[in-house]
């Protein structure tokens, strides 16, 4: 059995142990760090939630998965991780719908089936990609990307770093030529329907998709 320890202590945290109970190679939470009650005893199941110096001196040579929600606050604890000489470790699981040729990178977590992903697609470092999600063939997605529950990506979709992606959003393909692209910190709110390539920082939202402000001006007309 693999052991982890997540940075994270909500009820996203319990979802992602959840997911990964079923996994062919059981993976084992042996404590949750979390910054404002891991001096309380407090716990989650028989797994202690503790401060993330007490997690490297209690359970040293355990890798830690981030499972925060937020990109940007991902990167920050990642740093801090870091900075203890904590490691990282992916979790995720080839075979039945999600394809044996794909790339991951360090730290990323993927929910297995009934989640999709297709061949020749890279996910980044610090990525996570949650349950019902598909994503198709020949896309590329960066670093601390989120990818919430419901997502269906396209093939030939270039997602950047930073990006937020939320629960039931579309993202329609690209061409093998000339991908849809999604720069980096952009904001895909939940439910959205993406034609368009989707600009660096962008917030969009409706369907189509539109800049949150395109729509504020249409709500005011």
């Amino acid at each position: 059995m693999k052991s982890v320890i997540f940075y994270g202590a909500s009820g996203h945290a319990e979802g992602w142990r959840d997911c990964f109970r079923s996994l062919a190679e059981p993976v084992e939470v042996v404590a949750y760090v979390d910054d404002f009650r891991g001096k309380d005893g407090l716990s989650i199941g028989d797994a202690p939630i503790v401060t993330l110096e007490a997690a490297r001196q209690e359970f040293p040579g355990v890798p830690f998965a981030i499972t925060v929600g937020e990109p940007q606050a991902r990167r920050r604890i990642v740093e801090q991780v870091k900075r203890a000489d904590g490691t990282f470790c992916s979790v995720y699981e080839v075979g039945g719908w999600i394809s044996p040729n794909i790339t991951v990178g360090e730290g990323s977590l993927i929910a297995p089936t009934p989640t999709y992903v297709g061949p020749r697609t890279t996910i980044g470092a610090h990525s996570t990609v949650m349950a019902l999600c598909t994503i198709a063939h020949d896309c590329t997605i960066g670093d601390f990307v989120t990818v919430c529950p419901g997502v269906n990506v396209s093939g030939y979709v270039s997602i950047e770093d930073d990006v937020f992606v939320g629960a039931g959003a579309t993202i329609v393909n690209g061409a093998a030529e000339r991908p849809l692209h999604i720069g980096r910190g952009a904001t895909i709110c939940a439910g959205s329907v993406v034609f368009r390539s989707v600009p660096a920082g962008a917030k969009v939202a409706g369907n189509p998709a539109q800049s949150l402000r395109a729509l504020l001006r249409k709500g005011r007309a």
